[in-house]
């Protein structure tokens, strides 16, 4: 089984040029993995990523659902929607449903990803309950 030497950053997108504009932005930092469609994307979460960034392929919501299913199969996986500022319902129904963790808008910008790349995943908030 191959085992990166950095942490993996699964990238899906359909878009050559947006995928190795990628590529080249996170290969410093992370192990880029290039997922073209969702399906691949599943079929690469056994890779266990520490990141998933998410190109709004299809704009629809089967990008949230895709998501949502990485949510689940690796909890402490950064989610990162890449998106159109003008695509508002998407962007409202992905906030809302906790798919993901972080909104980046296109046209990419190198300064705006990096510091998502470096940040730690918060660890889920636990309510702590007393006897009384």
């Amino acid at each position: 089984m191959f085992s990166p030497s950095k942490p993996v950053c699964l990238i899906v997108s359909g878009n050559a040029k947006t995928a190795a504009l990628l590529k080249q932005i996170v290969q410093p930092y992370q192990q880029p993995w290039i997922a073209r469609t969702i399906e691949d994307a599943l079929d690469a979460l056994g890779c266990r990523p520490a990141t998933v960034i998410a190109e709004n392929i299809e704009h629809s919501q089967r990008m949230i659902e895709f998501l949502k299913t990485v949510r689940a199969r690796c909890p402490d996986a950064k989610r990162l929607l890449l998106t159109e500022a003008c695509n508002l319902a998407l962007v409202v129904s992905a906030l809302h449903s906790g798919a993901v963790d972080h909104l980046v808008y296109q046209p990419l910008e190198e300064r705006e990803l990096v510091p998502l790349l470096l940040r730690p995943v918060p660890a889920p908030s636990t309510t702590v309950s007393r006897s009384v």
